[in-house]
């Protein structure tokens, strides 16, 4: 199972639906950033990828516990209500807000805006997606190595705008130098 590098949330009626969290005001004082959140979806595929692999379970389980009529079982869906919104679990959140009330889950990057920095367009992303590359072999996305620097997947992301076949060209090259490939 991969992990969620992004964000999920919920878009009703043209909103953005997403607790939130005191965590927040925390990562937005240490790291000097400003205003209110910024949302960025994912592309379509990874899109489709992330919510196959973590919505489309946790819907089904929780359904399942919703409708659940066995006497000695209806413990998990008070479970999710009690626990629901539940700080670092988006997929969570997202999931009980369509339940509960409706929408469409989407997937994507989410961050602030940072005080005097142009780095990623003036954007810090907390939860950010983007440091995916496509495996030429396969042809399927995959994560860059955890230690990968941004000293080089940031350019990489930049370049990835104006040309995307000689990005995956650069980003093959520079993690063969760094003996990940």
């Amino acid at each position: 199972m991969a992990i969620i590098k992004g964000h999920f949330w919920v878009v009703r009626d043209g909103k953005i639906i997403d607790p939130y969290f005191p965590l927040y005001d925390e990562i937005k004082k240490e790291h000097k950033l400003t205003g209110n959140r910024i949302y960025k979806l994912a592309s379509k595929q990874r899109r489709r990828e992330m919510k196959k692999e973590f919505i489309t379970p946790k819907m089904e389980w929780i359904t399942e516990w919703k409708n659940d009529d066995h006497p000695n079982r209806p413990l998990n869906w008070e479970k999710c209500l009690n626990d629901f919104p539940e700080a670092r679990s988006c997929a969570f959140n997202a999931v009980m807000e369509k339940i509960l009330r409706g929408g469409q889950i989407c997937y994507g990057d989410m961050g602030w805006k940072r005080i005097n920095d142009v780095y990623n367009e003036g954007v810090f992303w907390e939860y950010d997606d983007r440091h995916i590359c496509i495996d030429e072999t396969t042809g399927r996305m995959v994560d860059l190595p955890e230690n990968t620097s941004m000293d080089i997947v940031v350019p990489l992301m930049k370049m990835w705008k104006k040309n995307e076949a000689q990005t995956r060209a650069l980003i093959r090259i520079g993690m063969e130098r760094l003996g990940h490939l």
